[in-house]
């Protein structure tokens, strides 16, 4: 755990996190990403078999039964007051916010059957540090390789604006040329 600490220490200072350390990150900023990487820490540890009537609760589904990561992110992303993607299926996170090419903790990495939140990479890129359910039937920080990833989503408020309305199109009037045929003489 040690390793993963400082691995994910190493990630803030290398992305310019403006949180001064974990704990920051973790639990001090009051950002989107961060709350909810404390809030899935909240339930780390709890496991599908021996607390299975509080994954219940907290989910909605039954764990031993139903895969539930995507249950797990959903019910993490109401807590916070935020729409989720109306679905447990891991893939229905494609649609969920923006997709991003530079995952900041606390985003959405989809992969195929599964999803998580992001946290870190590794030191040589080649994989990540996530934090969701449903990870060897436990909510915990699991270690995932970047060749899995199908899209890193992050969290944005659509703005839709007004119907404005439209600009009155004058009617385009197609000028006749008539070419006079002159006689050859």
């Amino acid at each position: 755990m040690a390793c993963i600490l400082g691995i994910l220490l190493s990630s803030m200072l290398a992305t310019g996190s403006r949180a001064e350390s974990l704990t920051d990150l973790l639990f001090g900023k009051r950002t989107f990403g961060s709350n909810i990487v404390a809030l899935a820490k909240d339930f780390e540890g709890l496991n599908e078999r021996t607390d299975r009537r509080s994954l219940k609760a907290i989910t909605g589904v039954d764990p031993v039964q139903t895969p539930w990561c995507a249950a797990f992110i959903n019910a993490l992303l109401d807590r916070q007051g935020m729409r989720g993607s109306d679905s447990n299926a891991a893939l229905s996170f494609l649609s969920w916010g923006v997709k991003t090419q530079d995952p900041r903790p606390g985003d959405i990495v989809v992969m195929r059957g599964h999803v998580t939140i992001f946290v870190a990479f590794s030191e040589d890129r080649r994989s990540f540090f996530g934090i969701g359910g449903n990870q060897n039937n436990s909510v915990r920080v699991g270690e995932y390789s970047v060749s899995k990833v199908i899209s890193y989503r992050t969290y944005a408020e659509v703005f839709v604006p007004e119907a404005m309305p439209k600009k009155k199109l004058r009617p385009t009037t197609k000028k006749k040329y008539s070419k006079k045929k002159q006689a050859v003489t």
